[in-house]
């Protein structure tokens, strides 16, 4: 819509507000109108003081889905705010790139709980040779949750592009 795309602007600028509550808002917008436009403010955004900002900021990437996110996503896994890295997460796997695939890795060496498993999705949604041997690695985890997890993402998408579908099904232990 153009009227959206002539709010994209004045909405970056509100990024940069005194006011965390109107750079909160701003995001969110930004988010909902999904103008790529947006990216480099957003991806700015992601260096905030206030953590819900941030939060924001990662959500509306996630839904613009620009891989120019990605480095300042990686970034923002090492939050503090767990709820702030778990959103970097998602965004990522929303946007889908390859270059997200070693940042989400190296966070998941450190993780824990739902941040783990937040990762797993991610890499689940990204796919390619990297995540999958990321989640083979990790199918191991003492957390039961994140096991499931892994085992959602590996059973949820077709892992190589390169794969011929099988036309005959392995019959199983003979």
């Amino acid at each position: 819509h153009i009227r959206d795309a002539a709010a994209v602007e004045p909405l970056v600028g509100a990024l940069r507000d005194s006011e965390p509550r109107v750079r909160r808002e701003a995001a969110e917008s930004l988010g909902r109108i999904r103008d790529a436009g947006a990216v480099d403010g957003l991806v700015a955004a992601l260096g905030d003081t206030e953590p819900a900002v941030v939060e924001h900021a990662a959500e509306a990437l996630g839904m613009i889905r620009d891989a120019r996110a990605v480095t300042g996503l990686v970034r923002v896994l090492q939050h503090q705010d767990p709820e702030v890295a778990k959103e970097a997460a998602e965004a990522l796997g929303r946007i889908r790139s390859d270059e997200a695939v070693d940042g989400l890795v190296a966070g998941l060496r450190d993780a824990q709980g739902e941040m783990a498993e937040e990762i797993v999705e991610a890499l689940g949604r990204i796919g390619g040779d990297r995540a999958l041997d990321a989640l083979i690695e990790v199918t191991g985890d003492a957390s039961p949750a994140v096991r499931k997890a892994v085992i959602e993402a590996l059973s949820a998408r077709r892992w190589s592009s390169n794969a011929e579908p099988n036309p005959t099904p392995n019959p199983g232990p003979q």
